[in-house]
């Protein structure tokens, strides 16, 4: 194939281009100044503009700008593009310096765009007044379905702005606001936005981190997810001050309404149950060598004398900082709780280990253990 067929299919082929930087920021936008090319008699744009001339296309550019002013570039190519009409459908901006000066470069040429879908601007430290320019622009759009603003830090005042943006949007499906102290108050917004709206499309909302209480989870649970607009259907709530009593009551709640809903947290309600807490004893650290190997476990703890083991689960957690030994363990399950008394009697006296490995046994639901990283003693 000769070079201009080659350049020929890059152009009208292309649905998928990564710019991701992994080192070093890309230096994409090297020299734009847009006012002096439009003196020109002859403009010549950037290639990058071109880009979603002949075909939609989705653009990942994750950590690839150092600078807000940056933005301009990718204004003019997801906005009033002066090559073409832009097609770009999704695009990461994830990860890069774009702070509240970007997302005001950013936000104008989101107003009349017809064809992005996706905008992924997670950790990109808009901040408040960032937040407030893009929900001002985003009132006029009608297309863009998934909006990704996790780790941005837009506060209460931030979550307002959106909650306004929300009264009048028919597009948006899919909100991440995850780790950005928006707290009960800036939820609580956010749900009115949605109930102010009959046209709201939004059905799935992320807001891990954000210091939730368990009042503002009764409060967006009655109004969209229980109550008489039950709306949302998928719901990322981990890491937030839900307390596991209003976590094992709304999941009952919703059990008992027979409404079918995914909630991320809601996955380990049935292991905290007060009869299922009683009877089980959680083990750690556990070699990853016997994770196939639970009848190894099941043999060590009959020899024991301890009890009937009903069921074992193993898993693994995130390394911890300052600590060489992996995360793992194991929770036993027995069938009496008169069981867990002598596993705990077994843990003091024999000293137990698995492959060499000792290990220590805790009584599930006592947050007995916390793993912390080590600390040097004081002299």
């Amino acid at each position: 194939m000769e070079k201009d067929q080659l350049v020929k299919k890059f152009h009208f082929a292309l649905e998928y281009l990564s710019f991701e930087g992994k080192n070093q920021p890309l230096k994409l936008t090297h020299s734009f100044r847009p006012k002096d090319i439009r003196k020109q008699n002859r403009q010549v744009w950037p290639t990058f503009l071109h880009l979603a001339k002949h075909t939609e296309i989705e653009l990942n550019l994750r950590k690839c700008f150092s600078s807000p002013k940056d933005m301009e570039l990718v204004a003019y190519a997801i906005g009033l593009n002066p090559v073409s009409e832009s097609k770009i459908r999704s695009i990461d901006l994830s990860k890069n310096t774009i702070t509240k000066e970007g997302a005001k470069l950013l936000a104008p040429s989101l107003e009349n765009n017809k064809f992005l879908i996706t905008l992924d601007l997670s950790h990109t430290k808009i901040g408040v007044s960032g937040m407030m320019h893009l929900a001002e622009s985003l009132l006029k759009n009608n297309t863009l379905k998934h909006l990704n603003l996790y780790r941005n830090i837009i506060d209460v005042d931030g979550a307002r702005s959106l909650g306004n943006l929300l009264k009048v949007n028919t597009s948006l499906e899919f909100i991440d606001v995850g780790h950005n102290r928006i707290r009960k108050t800036g939820l609580t917004a956010i749900c009115d936005g949605i109930l102010a709206n009959p046209d709201s499309k939004l059905t799935q909302l992320g807001i891990r981190s954000n210091f939730i209480n368990d009042d503002g989870f009764t409060y967006l649970f009655d109004k969209l997810v229980s109550g008489s607009k039950k709306q949302l259907t998928q719901l990322f709530v981990k890491q937030n001050f839900l307390s596991e009593y209003h976590k094992i009551f709304l999941a009952k709640q919703l059990d008992d309404k027979g409404i079918v809903a995914y909630v991320d947290d809601f996955c380990t309600v049935d292991y905290l149950v007060k009869q299922k807490l009683d009877r089980t004893v959680w083990v750690s650290p556990m070699p990853k060598a016997q994770f196939n190997n639970i009848n190894g476990i099941n043999q060590l703890f009959t020899k024991a004398e301890c009890g009937f083991i009903a069921d074992i689960r193993v898993a693994s957690g995130r390394k911890v900082p300052g600590r060489h030994q992996e995360n793992t363990y194991c929770m036993i399950e027995f069938a009496d709780e008169n069981s867990v008394p002598r596993a705990l009697k077994f843990a003091s006296k024999n000293k137990p280990s698995i492959q060499g490995m000792r290990f220590r046994i805790y009584k599930a639901g006592t947050q007995t253990a916390l793993i912390v990283p080590q600390q040097k003693r004081r002299q």
